[in-house]
């Protein structure tokens, strides 16, 4: 015999505790400023909302180019990019003795002396 299970249904009077609306606060954008009605929140490696804007037009924006979360400041800083320059000289040391080493294995190769 099968067991169901009670899946709960989805209950429209149910209040979520979610943001209606949102403003743009990235300079450089053509909405900067202007608040939208969130209709969709994406979640993931690339967060972004969707809005609709006073004007009716219906953009995808980043969520860091809004005050989703607030001040910029208090971001969750998963979600803030950073770059961490201080790691940038061991990599490129690494990616040279590589390529030296290529370089040496390449020359060094039997297949480097039947070319001639």
């Amino acid at each position: 015999m099968k067991h169901q299970y009670h899946r709960l249904s989805y209950d429209a009077s149910q209040i979520y505790k979610t943001k209606k609306y949102a403003t743009i606060t990235f300079k450089d954008s053509p909405f900067f400023g202007q608040t939208g009605r969130i209709t969709k929140t994406i979640v993931g490696r690339h967060p972004e909302l969707h809005l609709e804007m006073p004007g009716g037009e219906k953009i995808r924006v980043d969520l860091l180019w809004t005050d989703y979360f607030g001040e910029p400041s208090q971001n969750p800083e998963t979600l803030t990019h950073r770059i961490d320059f201080s790691q940038a000289p061991p990599i490129i040391r690494f990616l040279e003795y590589l390529k030296n080493k290529l370089t040496e294995d390449l020359a060094s190769s039997p297949a480097a002396d039947h070319s001639a």
